[in-house]
């Protein structure tokens, strides 16, 4: 197989790189589950202490919840991926789809909108 087109791989790229800076659960959270597993070897699961714990461990999930909620609702992927220029096919400055193109020439194919890398001048529409 060949190379794939560039929109795909900038399209993976996107995805890769929010799933990797995006935490997957919040300091908070590790830090009560720690707090809860050693509240009970020392105290025992029926003490006092361990009851406030494991209440702080579930306050600390409920934010994590809300959190996944928020980044699910916000569909930053999606986002992302509406700055990435069109594709572009050979046929779009061509017939009369021509002043309906949402090809960018003053950029470089696949770029984000706006960030000019290079000059490039391969296909203009006049």
């Amino acid at each position: 197989m060949g190379i794939p087109p560039p929109h795909c791989i900038w399209r993976r790229i996107v995805k890769n790189y929010f799933k990797k800076a995006l935490p997957s659960t919040l300091d908070e959270t590790v830090i009560a589950g720690e707090k809860l597993e050693k509240s009970w070897e020392k105290y025992g699961m029926d003490a006092y202490e361990s009851r406030l714990a494991e209440e702080e461990y579930m306050q600390s999930i409920e934010q994590d919840m809300i959190l996944h909620k928020f980044l699910k609702r916000f569909s930053y992927k999606k986002y992302v991926n509406g700055f990435l220029v069109h594709a572009g096919t050979k046929y779009d400055n061509r017939g009369h789809d021509r002043l309906k193109t949402h090809f960018v020439p003053t950029t470089p194919k696949f770029r984000l909108e706006g960030i000019q890398l290079e000059s490039w001048k391969k296909n203009k529409v006049l």
